[in-house]
């Protein structure tokens, strides 16, 4: 068996890590995956939000972001999101409601958090490119304006 000098296994070593390395990719920060919402009017307000695909909702008393404070969680099935529009307390198809939501309070504030996964990354391997955007908004339930009189 030949005699590998140890300059020629130092190389040998070197390029099977860079190897290695360049296996493992990664995926920055993606700032045109970070969500925006927006809520409406209402006791039962609309939630909105872009880009879609979400997987956790979270709705809290604006005073108490812990479970104590929370009033109606909405979470994906395995292989669903949650999409854009939904309406507060009530459960689209493809979502799971952990309790049912608590009826919002005309004049109290409240907070919604989304969450969502980056659409262009995978978690498999060696490779993880999974990377998770939050959203966060401030809200004030109001009861609903009465129709406009012409």
């Amino acid at each position: 068996m030949p005699h590998l000098s140890k300059s020629l296994l130092n190389l040998l070593f070197g390029l099977c890590f860079i190897g290695l390395l360049s296996a493992c990719q990664t995926h920055p920060y993606d700032e045109t995956q970070q969500p925006t919402l927006s809520i409406g009017e209402g006791l039962s307000p609309t939630i909105r939000w872009h880009p879609q695909d979400a997987h956790v909702l979270r709705v809290y008393q604006a005073d108490s972001k812990n479970a104590d404070g929370l009033v109606w969680m909405l979470a994906a099935e395995a292989s669903h999101s949650l999409q854009s529009p939904i309406t507060y307390g009530v459960e689209p198809a493809g979502a799971r409601s952990s309790f049912a939501a608590r009826p919002l309070q005309a004049g109290a504030e409240y907070t919604v958090i989304l969450q969502r996964k980056d659409s262009k990354s995978t978690d498999s391997g060696l490779s993880n490119t999974l990377n998770f955007y939050e959203a966060q908004q401030d809200f004030k339930a109001r009861l609903p304006l009465p129709p406009k009189m012409d």
